[in-house]
């Protein structure tokens, strides 16, 4: 392999890289509900978590209620300020 080989496959590899990082880059968390707050939760989101967990132990004790009831969505929902991944 020739000189002028190597570094051409080099700068081959070298593009790759840059765009794998472009990509990476460019990958942002997009906001479907521009109700949702990120950051600390208000005592009034506080609260309204609290209420909930109490109405629902049953299935927050259960891990398999938990999974199968997506509990977290409604959670949500009745939040209304986040999302289910912030309430999980």
């Amino acid at each position: 392999m020739s000189q002028e080989e190597i570094w051409a496959k080099q700068e081959d590899i070298n593009l790759q890289a840059e765009e794998g990082e472009q990509r990476r880059k460019n990958k942002k968390r997009v906001i479907t509900n521009p109700n949702q707050l990120t950051g600390h939760w208000s005592e009034q989101e506080h609260n309204t978590y609290i209420d909930f967990l109490n109405m629902h132990r049953t299935v927050m004790e259960s891990q398999d209620q938990k999974k199968t009831s997506k509990i977290f969505k409604l959670m949500s929902e009745t939040i209304g300020t986040r999302s289910p991944s912030q309430c999980r």
